[in-house]
């Protein structure tokens, strides 16, 4: 499960960088200050532990924001104590060196992953594939990079001067390859008119939004994002990316996405 951040004790560990014990809590105030629990449990005592990464060139070091927050909790009032803590954040510095090590390793592949979409897509545009091809490609390359349930290509149509889908990750309930979107209006719009990504947790929170076009049925929460496709003169259109349920996406997402979907901005520009 995701979870947004509010005022429960979790998010005030990762928020604060801060240890939290907590004792005693009430059976009715436990669904608001342990997130991690759908109803109220019999929950009497809580410690919480910031877990960092360690300080290297690359990465942040211990003053910067938390990337976990390391729980336990009790049925018993007053459990925990500093011997609580003084474990825990010892636990918390083996935590950080095995999330070191695995994000490493999980950098390199995805820039592996990255290196041989752009390959395959440079082979693809020296053969002389068109646009629409390269944004089916395009989609199939980024759905390995981030899990999706729908990703959308929008590009300029010349002949009919409309901004339009042409290519899907899958059939959406209520849009489909070839349909205009409503560029003064829409957030992809907005996101080619202003060059600059779009990342919402939560679509339904947007008021009146439109995702691609006017009359869309948006029944569900649900998280976007949406990425230009830029070369350095021109924007070409945008790629989104949809998943079921609140904060499917971070910054990092995005930041993993970025390098194929300009390296395919930039094989338009050289075509164009």
């Amino acid at each position: 499960r995701r979870f947004s951040f509010g005022n429960d004790l979790v998010s005030k560990v990762a928020l604060n960088g801060r240890a939290e014990i907590l004792s005693p809590i009430t059976k009715q105030a436990v669904k608001d200050l342990l997130c991690y629990y759908s109803q109220n449990e019999t929950v009497q005592s809580f410690v919480g532990v910031p877990v960092f990464l360690p300080a290297t060139a690359n990465i942040a070091s211990e003053q910067n924001s938390p990337v976990a927050v390391l729980i336990i909790d009790s049925q018993k009032e007053e459990t925990y104590g500093e011997k609580t803590l003084r474990v825990l954040a010892q636990y918390s510095k083996m935590i950080s060196v095995l999330l070191k090590s695995y994000t490493e390793k999980y950098d390199l592949l995805n820039d592996a992953k990255v290196l041989g979409a752009i390959s395959s897509l440079e082979q693809l545009a020296r053969k002389g594939t068109g646009g629409k091809e390269i944004a089916e490609q395009l989609i199939k390359f980024t759905s390995q990079l981030v899990e999706a349930d729908d990703s959308t290509v929008v590009l300029f149509d010349e002949k009919n001067e409309k901004w339009k889908v042409v290519a899907q990750k899958r059939s959406a309930k209520n849009i489909a390859v070839g349909q205009v979107i409503d560029y003064a209006k829409s957030i992809v719009g907005e996101v080619i008119r202003s060059q600059n990504e779009r990342l919402i947790d939560n679509i339904a929170d947007e008021k009146n939004a439109v995702r691609f076009f006017s009359g869309e049925n948006l029944t569900s929460d649900g998280s976007f994002l949406c990425i230009p496709i830029l070369s350095h003169k021109k924007c070409f259109g945008a790629i989104a990316f949809e998943k079921e349920g609140t904060s499917g996406f971070t910054n990092a997402d995005a930041a993993v996405l970025q390098p194929l979907v300009s390296f395919v901005g930039t094989l338009f520009d050289v075509s164009s």
